[in-house]
């Protein structure tokens, strides 16, 4: 499972340093977030998620649902 990154995300930076992946990026100008996940690399492991304020990281799943 891949996470996303809503318009929400307010790039504080909190999510950065708990992924063991070290997936998460910034995203290039025009995307509309500040930082993206690269899907390829992500393990679903959720710690992004979870310390996320905004709430601004999400399953794709739940997207797509």
């Amino acid at each position: 499972m891949s996470f996303t990154v809503l318009t929400s995300c307010t790039a504080c930076g909190a999510c950065l340093p708990t992924c063991p992946e070290r997936c998460i990026r910034v995203a290039p100008r025009g995307t509309g977030v500040p930082l993206l996940v690269l899907d390829d690399r992500c393990t679903g492991c959720g710690e992004c998620a979870e310390v996320c304020p905004a709430e601004a990281i999400v399953p794709l799943a739940e997207l797509l649902s």
